[in-house]
């Protein structure tokens, strides 16, 4: 299991030696440095811990679906297994014009980070299932803890600690830090080459397979 916010905060303090007193690192502000990181390293890679399934079910006539809680992004989407292709939004409004054809979905776009449209209008109840990466909730108790497998607690603690640096001006520890969190990335990105088989970590240029 991850650390939880309180040891997050602790951690990150002690990678530099900074005063949990001192008063440009209260309690508020490391809570919000560390839901930025945490934010930040969920969206280097599309980690496995973040992917998550559901379903979809569409009404005859509505093209437009309320995307998930916490969703980030789709990776696929499928109807009896039959994968709907993904188009621009530009490229709905060119291939569905002004019609009002209805027939199953065989193509999506997404609309900001509310909606998934279906393209053609769906013409029946389908059942379409959903395939997508989820953000990381913002902590704010001390227990509360991230999703990130315990494996990359210390690079989290990493991604912290240079914003702690960040915010006090130290130089040479941004810069120290900023070395630590490339190795880190380096080492996750070498995983990923060695890694064939699930559970994997997919990086955001690795399209080919669905996980």
């Amino acid at each position: 299991m991850a650390q939880d916010l309180d040891d997050i905060k602790l951690n990150a303090l002690d990678v530099f030696g900074y005063n949990a007193n001192d008063p440009i690192l209260d309690a508020t502000t490391l809570t919000r440095l560390v839901n930025s990181a945490l934010q930040q390293l969920s969206t280097e890679f599309d980690w496995p811990w973040l992917y998550d399934e559901g379903t979809i079910t569409t009404v005859a006539g509505t093209t437009d679906y309320a995307v998930p809680t916490n969703w980030s992004r789709t990776k696929w989407l499928a109807i009896d297994e039959d994968e709907l292709q993904f188009r621009s939004l530009r490229d709905m409004r060119r291939i569905m014009g002004d019609t009002d054809i209805q027939r199953q979905p065989v193509f999506y776009a997404t609309v900001g980070d509310t909606s998934i449209r279906l393209g053609q209008i769906p013409d029946a109840v389908y059942t379409v299932d959903h395939g997508y990466f989820k953000q990381e909730a913002a902590l704010s108790a001390g227990g509360d803890a991230p999703l990130l497998d315990s494996a990359y607690d210390d690079m989290l603690v990493m991604y912290v600690a240079k914003k702690m640096a960040m915010r006090k001006g130290e130089t040479r520890d941004i810069n120290q830090a900023q070395r630590e969190i490339d190795a880190w990335l380096k080492r996750t990105r070498d995983n990923v080459r060695r890694t064939s088989a699930f559970p994997r970590i997919i990086t955001r240029n690795d399209w080919s397979s669905r996980i």
